[in-house]
Protein backbone atom coordinates (compact mmCIF):
# COMPACT_ATOMS: atom_id res chain seq x y z
CA UNK A 1 0.00 0.00 0.00
CA UNK A 2 1.34 3.45 -0.97
CA UNK A 3 -0.12 6.61 0.57
CA UNK A 4 0.46 10.17 -0.63
CA UNK A 5 -0.89 12.83 1.73
CA UNK A 6 -1.33 16.59 1.70
CA UNK A 7 -4.00 18.67 3.44
CA UNK A 8 -5.55 15.80 5.34
CA UNK A 9 -2.22 14.66 6.73
CA UNK A 10 -3.02 14.70 10.44
CA UNK A 11 -6.27 12.78 10.00
CA UNK A 12 -4.66 10.21 7.74
CA UNK A 13 -1.57 9.81 9.90
CA UNK A 14 -3.79 9.09 12.90
CA UNK A 15 -5.64 6.27 11.11
CA UNK A 16 -4.78 3.04 12.95
CA UNK A 17 -5.27 0.86 9.87
CA UNK A 18 -2.75 2.92 7.92
CA UNK A 19 -0.38 2.87 10.87
CA UNK A 20 -0.42 -0.95 10.73
CA UNK A 21 -0.38 -1.53 6.96
CA UNK A 22 1.32 1.39 5.18
CA UNK A 23 4.76 0.49 3.80
CA UNK A 24 5.49 3.64 1.75
CA UNK A 25 4.62 7.15 2.94
CA UNK A 26 5.23 10.19 0.74
CA UNK A 27 5.12 13.56 2.48
CA UNK A 28 6.89 15.53 -0.25
CA UNK A 29 6.40 19.29 -0.53
CA UNK A 30 3.94 19.48 2.36
CA UNK A 31 5.74 22.51 3.86
CA UNK A 32 6.55 20.48 6.99
CA UNK A 33 8.71 22.24 9.55
CA UNK A 34 8.71 19.26 11.89
CA UNK A 35 8.19 15.56 11.35
CA UNK A 36 4.73 14.43 12.49
CA UNK A 37 5.09 12.32 15.65
CA UNK A 38 2.48 9.90 14.28
CA UNK A 39 5.08 8.52 11.87
CA UNK A 40 6.65 6.58 14.74
CA UNK A 41 3.42 4.52 14.92
CA UNK A 42 3.73 3.26 11.32
CA UNK A 43 5.00 -0.20 12.23
CA UNK A 44 5.20 -1.53 8.65
CA UNK A 45 6.74 1.59 7.11
CA UNK A 46 9.72 0.72 4.89
CA UNK A 47 10.11 3.91 2.84
CA UNK A 48 9.52 7.49 4.02
CA UNK A 49 9.87 10.44 1.67
CA UNK A 50 10.11 13.94 3.16
CA UNK A 51 11.55 15.65 0.06
CA UNK A 52 11.11 19.39 -0.45
CA UNK A 53 9.86 20.43 2.97
CA UNK A 54 11.15 22.99 5.49
CA UNK A 55 12.81 20.55 7.88
CA UNK A 56 15.83 21.95 9.72
CA UNK A 57 16.15 19.06 12.17
CA UNK A 58 15.26 15.38 12.10
CA UNK A 59 13.86 14.44 15.46
CA UNK A 60 14.58 11.04 16.93
CA UNK A 61 11.03 9.99 15.93
CA UNK A 62 12.48 8.90 12.58
CA UNK A 63 14.06 5.99 14.41
CA UNK A 64 10.57 4.93 15.48
CA UNK A 65 9.25 2.90 12.53
CA UNK A 66 10.83 -0.53 13.19
CA UNK A 67 10.91 -1.60 9.51
CA UNK A 68 12.19 1.69 8.03
CA UNK A 69 14.74 0.95 5.31
CA UNK A 70 14.75 4.09 3.17
CA UNK A 71 14.52 7.75 4.15
CA UNK A 72 14.40 10.45 1.44
CA UNK A 73 15.17 13.92 2.78
CA UNK A 74 16.52 15.91 -0.17
CA UNK A 75 15.71 19.60 -0.59
CA UNK A 76 15.28 20.46 3.09
CA UNK A 77 17.22 23.23 4.88
CA UNK A 78 18.75 20.80 7.38
CA UNK A 79 21.12 22.42 9.85
CA UNK A 80 22.29 19.21 11.48
CA UNK A 81 22.26 15.50 10.80
CA UNK A 82 21.49 13.18 13.74
CA UNK A 83 24.06 10.59 14.80
CA UNK A 84 22.03 7.62 13.54
CA UNK A 85 21.92 9.10 10.05
CA UNK A 86 25.56 10.14 9.97
CA UNK A 87 26.45 6.52 10.61
CA UNK A 88 23.71 5.18 8.27
CA UNK A 89 22.43 3.01 11.09
CA UNK A 90 19.13 3.36 12.84
CA UNK A 91 18.67 1.69 16.20
CA UNK A 92 15.37 0.66 17.72
CA UNK A 93 14.54 -2.81 18.95
CA UNK A 94 17.42 -4.11 16.82
CA UNK A 95 20.19 -2.54 14.75
CA UNK A 96 19.68 -2.43 11.00
CA UNK A 97 21.01 -0.61 7.99
CA UNK A 98 19.02 2.30 6.63
CA UNK A 99 19.45 3.88 3.21
CA UNK A 100 19.46 7.67 3.35
CA UNK A 101 19.04 9.91 0.31
CA UNK A 102 20.52 13.24 1.35
CA UNK A 103 21.78 16.06 -0.81
CA UNK A 104 22.96 19.15 1.07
Amino acid sequence: MVVVVGEFMRQLLSDETLQRTCTVLVLDKCNLKTIPVEIAKFVSLRRLSLVGNQLEHLQHVIGGPPELEELLIQDNPLTEIPYFIRNSVCSNARQRSISIALLL
